[in-house]
């Protein structure tokens, strides 16, 4: 696979991975920009957004690693409209 290939192919597999883990996720067809809708621990993070959200990215994070998709273009905005946060996978290469 040509390197664009295989990094979307990597950021599909973190919404299957956040799927997997109980999260209702929609994303855009590039795979860079993801809403998600549910949250296994929505109670936990409405209490505790600082700690619960800073987990969550740092397994996005996790499941980046090495992947060539640079981790510190991730972005997760928690309860970006009510109910939803939103995430944002670079499609560039790590530099």
């Amino acid at each position: 696979l040509p390197d664009a290939a295989r990094r979307r192919q990597t950021r599909l597999n973190v919404a299957t991975s956040l799927r997997d883990a109980g999260f209702g996720i929609q994303g855009n067809a590039d795979a860079t920009d993801f809403t998600l809708t549910t949250c296994p621990i929505v109670a936990a993070a409405r209490e505790n957004t600082d700690v619960v959200c800073a987990v969550h990215l740092g397994l996005v994070k996790g499941l980046l690693e090495g992947s060539g998709v640079p981790e510190d273009g991730v972005v997760l905005v928690p309860f970006a409209a009510p109910g939803m946060c939103t995430l944002h996978l670079p499609s560039a290469a790590a530099t």
